[in-house]
């Protein structure tokens, strides 16, 4: 079978959207959106929508077949200028399409090597807020090359006045990381930045 001919086979029936959006009005804005994703048989199989001062964030992830997809992304472009929205999207793959792809890419390059599989994590922080807090973390799973599939970060005022970042970062650490070196690490940098952290194992995503 051909290179192409094999990419042809291996792309998946089943496609992602990831659509990002920035409104001022959810009231009026999310119902006709909802509406036209269901209207050409999309899915919303993960979403997340917060209000930020007079302005409400969210981000969609849109299963469907190609076709239900090139409809969806043809349609929001009328939608965004209707509804007076800013919205960008991007087709994707769901991940277990792209981890089976990167592994066989990676096994067929290398015969002796095993299939990669990853350990889900959870690094919880409350702490004093400071600038840099967020470079610092990322920078340190960054620099280990640990993915983060899920970032949510706010500050609150204490009922004693000090302002507290709480942060929840959802990690996959690969398999053939050394966990007890990684948390070792992990208490340098807590100690080293005056950290009030943990690094704990979760239920996957």
């Amino acid at each position: 079978m051909s290179h192409i001919a094999s990419n042809i086979a291996n792309t998946p029936k089943i496609q992602n959207l990831i659509i990002s959006i920035i409104g001022t009005d959810q009231f009026i804005s999310l119902l006709p959106l909802f509406k036209l994703i269901n209207d050409f048989g999309g899915n919303v199989s993960n979403s997340k929508i917060s209000q930020f001062g007079s302005h409400f964030v969210g981000s969609l992830v849109i299963d469907g077949r190609w076709d239900t997809i090139t409809k969806i992304e043809q349609s929001i472009n009328q939608l965004e200028a209707s509804l007076k929205l800013k919205i960008h999207s991007q087709r994707s793959y769901p991940e277990s399409y792209t981890s089976s792809a990167n592994d066989l890419a990676y096994n067929s390059n290398n015969p002796e090597s095993e299939e990669i599989s990853y350990l889900p994590y959870k690094m919880t922080i409350n702490n004093l807020d400071e600038p840099g807090l967020l470079q610092k973390i990322t920078e340190f799973f960054v620099l280990q090359e640990i993915t983060i599939q899920d970032l949510c970060a706010k500050t609150y005022i204490a009922e004693y006045g000090a302002e507290l970042a709480e942060i929840d970062i959802k990690i996959k650490i690969p398999s053939d990381v050394h966990i007890p070196s990684l948390r070792e690490q992990f208490d340098v940098l807590c100690y080293n930045e005056n950290l009030d952290a943990s690094l704990t194992p979760h239920k996957a995503i």
